[in-house]
């Protein structure tokens, strides 16, 4: 592919992204992204963090999002390592004429030292931060904060041992129990419907990292959990188990929110979790 083909290739993709996103509550991450393309058209690759930040001419804010997102995996690896390089890079430079004068004088000792031969001086600059890698579970958290998704593992993987230890089934799991059977299933809700032909019901979508549970709420049994079911995200069903010719349906007799996870809940940042993105139809 040649230089032209390249960029009008790259040009279909922000157009193709533009239609994706547009009505998405958290398109700052990908209209960054966009800019970002548009400058590598322009000027050729980013060979670091701080030619993105001199380059690209984004905002601190999407600056930081894209390094929240793992935008500069390859420049910096490590999300921490990243936001802290970006955060060290905007922050204003302060005036600091003692510390100048001391590594204006170290130099001149050097030079010194070096027209002798001698030897080293210690130097005077901070050592580098090194900060620890996040989990596998926060770059999935801060991949749904930033961006809505995530091409790691679904928030459920990381309840499994916890639901299995409840008996709480997943959803392929469900094909695999009897019609009729009282069932709790746990999941992210994805969908919620609730039709003017449905007489008051409410149909909501459940996902996990094994597929899909249809969720049937009665008229009565929502208004008693309607905060939890129009604003909760990731919960668990207890109901009854509708197998009828492939179809799985719950018939929900009640609701919970799911627990945070021991590894975030200590963490104020991320103490509420993951928020699936949901359709609504009414």
């Amino acid at each position: 592919m040649n230089e032209k083909e390249r960029n009008k290739a790259i040009e279909k993709a922000i157009e193709e992204q533009k239609e994706l996103i547009a009505n998405d509550s958290h398109k700052d991450v990908f209209d960054a992204l966009q800019t970002t393309d548009e400058i590598l058209v322009q000027g050729g690759l980013f060979t670091s963090v701080e030619d993105v930040v001199s380059r690209s001419g984004l905002m601190p804010s999407d600056l930081k999002m894209l390094a929240r997102a793992g935008a500069f995996e390859s420049l910096c690896p490590g999300r921490r390592q990243a936001l802290w390089r970006v955060l060290s890079l905007l922050r204003p430079k302060r005036s600091m004429p003692l510390l100048e004068a001391l590594i204006a004088n170290a130099s001149a000792n050097v030079d010194d030292m070096e027209a002798e031969g001698g030897g080293e001086i210690d130097c005077l600059y901070e050592a580098p931060v090194e900060l620890p890698s996040m989990t596998e579970l926060e770059e999935v958290v801060a991949d749904y904060r930033t961006m809505n998704l995530s091409t790691n593992k679904h928030p459920m993987a990381f309840y499994r041992d916890w639901a299995k230890s409840r008996k709480i089934h997943s959803c392929l799991a469900l094909y695999n129990q009897e019609d009729g059977d009282d069932v709790i299933v746990a999941g992210g809700i994805i969908c919620r419907q609730r039709p003017e032909t449905a007489k008051g019901f409410v149909f909501l979508t459940l996902e996990d990292e094994t597929g899909m549970a249809n969720v049937i709420i009665k008229p009565k049994l929502f208004e008693i959990y309607r905060e939890l079911v129009v604003t909760g995200s990731l919960i668990q069903v207890h109901g009854l188990l509708q197998l009828d010719q492939g179809v799985c349906n719950v018939i929900a007799r009640h609701f919970e929110l799911l627990p945070p996870l021991p590894s975030i809940s200590s963490m104020p940042s991320m103490s509420d979790g993951v928020y699936l993105p949901a359709r609504n139809f009414h």
